[in-house]
């Protein structure tokens, strides 16, 4: 079974969208894990309403704090990691879109590929493909990392992608289409316009001592994979 992951607020016309697809093109079993704010109420009435997500296998909703918005991403994505059951676990955005029928079957031949789930599995996005957007990893890197998303970071998603990377492992699957609609290419929402102030902010000026850490996350990542992993 794969675990998607998906945080998401005040973005219920694009996350019915992606529930939709997610639902219609998905051909073994599943589960949807959404996380949402205490104060999102209109998302929450959605995701609560009859046949929303409950038509995915063990589609599960939990509402939280806000924290730090989206600064706080990383930590949602481990909350909902820790509730997940699939032997893979695929992290994802309310404004994306499934295309790909069977991208569930493909994702799992293709891990079985890599018995010590040790692998980052990226799939076509469209828009920045080559930063493996949506990483799909095993249970198992899961749980030698202990975590999803490095807190310390806002770019995750490059986190998990130089590990995998590190081991040869991280695998482009240009044969798997979710489409990332990304809002802010067109006139941002709410949303995207704090992402754009978090990501500035974490950044800073040249960004020189945010990779600096970034490099620090990736090593401490491999040497716990290196330590507790069977990698063949």
């Amino acid at each position: 079974m794969i675990s998607v992951l998906c945080p998401t607020r005040k973005r219920v016309e694009l996350l019915a969208k992606m529930l939709e697809s997610c639902v219609a093109t998905n051909h073994q079993s599943i589960e949807i894990l959404m996380r949402c704010d205490f104060d999102d109420i209109d998302t929450l009435k959605f995701l609560q309403a009859p046949n929303s997500h409950n038509r995915v296998n063990q589609g599960a909703v939990f509402a939280g704090p806000r924290l730090e918005g989206y600064k706080s991403l990383p930590v949602f994505f481990n909350e909902l990691a820790t509730k997940s059951h699939g032997e893979l676990i695929l992290m994802i955005n309310d404004d994306a879109e499934f295309i790909t029928p069977g991208w569930d079957v493909k994702l799992a031949e293709e891990a079985a590929k890599y018995p010590d789930g040790i692998f980052n599995l990226g799939v076509d996005t469209v828009y920045n493909a080559q930063n493996f957007v949506f990483p799909c990893i095993s249970r198992k890197m899961y749980q030698i990392l202990g975590k999803i998303h490095d807190e310390r970071l806002i770019y995750s998603d490059l986190w998990l992608r130089d590990v995998a990377k590190t081991f040869n492992r991280a695998i482009y699957m240009p044969e798997v289409k979710i489409s990332h609609k990304w809002v802010g290419l067109g006139t941002p929402d709410k949303t995207r316009i704090e992402a754009q102030k978090c990501e500035g902010e974490a950044l800073g000026v040249g960004g020189v001592g945010y990779w600096k850490l970034h490099d620090q996350c990736v090593q401490e990542a491999v040497e716990k994979i290196k330590n507790g992993g069977n990698i063949s």
